[in-house]
């Protein structure tokens, strides 16, 4: 079963919640751990005084039992210290008595960069405050505690994610675009270490298709493939029937082809990927497409029912045929 997650909550509400479904029971989890991931998305240069109210701290509420995971969905809790402040501004009931703290006003000017002004025209809000206690970084908070239960997991593969952002004189950037009432944009660079390989493939444009090349580097990475005991594939890619409708019309062509490639050699690949491919109703030009297989015009079952017949003459199972 894949791991799902749920989320809720608002900003300056009580809570920010998560579910995470999936899990398989006995799985050991950490509460400081998970805090120390909650402690360390609050770090970085040019975070907002938030940060300074906030001092979170994950709870279970459900699919946990001594340290270890049930196998039934799993409940957490971030509280937001700073719902004290916003008790009548958030309350989950019509609030009672005369407005006081946060949250009193309507908001009328949604932030630019945001979900607010798309949110309030597709939900009708008046209040602004609607959508952007939703679409509010804070949110992340509670994802940050989920994803430090997929890390526990994927541990017990030996398996181990980090990130970091790439940028280079981040602070003074921050510096100059808060000046200017702006935004830093960034990149995060994301890796996995210990994370076993599933499949190898290897993608070609069609119209190139050379098959003394082609078949030689596809043996090699074949072979390479099964090493590791892994199944081999390619994928061949539509052409650009706009650049050249005549040629890339030409099925036949392309199938020649692969019957050429794959006849030079005494093994195939495990899978085959075919582009789909449409031509208009006049037949003079092609474009990719994901239309579904079998409808008038496409190319793909053609060509995967020729696979089919190489494969099955080379002998071994013949995969499955994946649209593009």
């Amino acid at each position: 079963m894949a791991l799902q997650l749920m989320t809720a909550g608002e900003s300056h509400g009580p809570a920010l919640i998560a579910i995470v479904t999936g899990l398989p029971a006995g799985l050991v989890l950490e509460q400081e751990a998970i805090d120390a991931d909650l402690h360390r998305r609050q770090q970085g240069y040019g975070r907002s005084p938030r940060q300074q109210i906030e001092q979170d701290e994950v709870e279970v509420l459900a699919g946990l039992r001594h340290g270890r995971t049930l196998g039934t969905p799993l409940a957490l809790v971030v509280r937001n210290r700073d719902h004290k402040n916003w008790e009548w501004g958030m309350s989950a009931w019509p609030p009672e008595g005369e407005p006081a703290g946060k949250g009193t006003r309507d908001v009328t000017l949604p932030r630019p960069g945001h979900a607010d002004l798309a949110g309030t025209q597709k939900y009708g809000f008046a209040d602004v405050r609607d959508v952007l206690e939703r679409a509010s970084a804070r949110h992340t908070a509670v994802i940050v505690a989920a994803g430090a239960v997929a890390k526990a997991l994927i541990a017990e593969l030996g398996i181990a994610v980090e990130g970091r952002v790439l940028s280079e004189d981040l602070e003074q950037q921050v510096d100059e675009a808060r000046a200017d009432r702006d935004t830093v944009g960034g990149v995060v660079e994301v890796r996995a270490r210990g994370v076993p390989p599933a499949f190898l493939h290897m993608d070609v444009d069609w119209h190139s298709l050379q098959p003394g090349i082609f078949s030689r580097d596809m043996k090699r990475l074949q072979t390479f493939a099964a090493s590791l005991n892994m199944p081999f594939g390619i994928i061949i890619v539509g052409y650009n029937g706009e650049a050249d409708p005549l040629y890339a019309f030409d099925v036949g062509a392309l199938a020649n082809v692969i019957a050429d490639t794959f006849q030079t050699w005494d093994a195939m690949p495990d899978h085959i990927i075919f582009q789909s491919w449409v031509v208009t109703a006049t037949g003079l030009f092609i474009t990719p497409s994901n239309l579904p297989e079998g409808q008038l015009y496409t190319h793909t079952n053609s060509l995967w029912d020729l696979f089919r017949r190489l494969r099955g003459a080379a002998g071994g199972p013949v995969g499955k045929a994946v649209p593009r």
